[in-house]
């Protein structure tokens, strides 16, 4: 049975901070469990870990984003779901860890569009 999460793969070199993503991510506000985004990790890492910070639209403070930490699914391979609470665009970037070491991603973004079924 095919599943209906939509299929946004980021390429991240925590080596370089290059992200490569494809154009265009964007998720409804009445989406539920199905904004996953997948992180495929370039070049070969142990006990590599993965946050992901995230600026929703229109936040004022720093305690307003979200710091959600991947899952890993594989090898290279995470998860994270993305909040989809507020319509605009949500502002991100990764943060990888490997022991006391971290590297901080380029930027990307991901849109959250208003949803008719749920009048927002």
């Amino acid at each position: 049975m095919a599943n209906i999460n939509r299929d946004y793969i980021i390429q991240y070199s925590p080596k370089t901070s290059k992200i490569q993503t494809k154009e265009g991510m964007f998720f409804y506000t009445s989406d539920r469990n199905t904004c996953n985004i997948w992180i495929q990790i370039l070049g070969d890492y142990q006990d590599l870990s993965l946050e992901v910070v995230i600026v929703p639209p229109n936040a004022q403070e720093r305690k307003e984003c979200y710091y959600i930490n991947a899952k890993k699914l594989e090898d290279k391979l995470y998860e994270f779901q993305a909040p989809n609470t507020v319509d605009g665009v949500y502002k991100c970037e990764i943060k990888s860890i490997s022991g006391n070491k971290f590297n901080t991603s380029q930027p990307f973004n991901y849109e959250v569009r208003k949803s008719v079924l749920r009048g927002d």
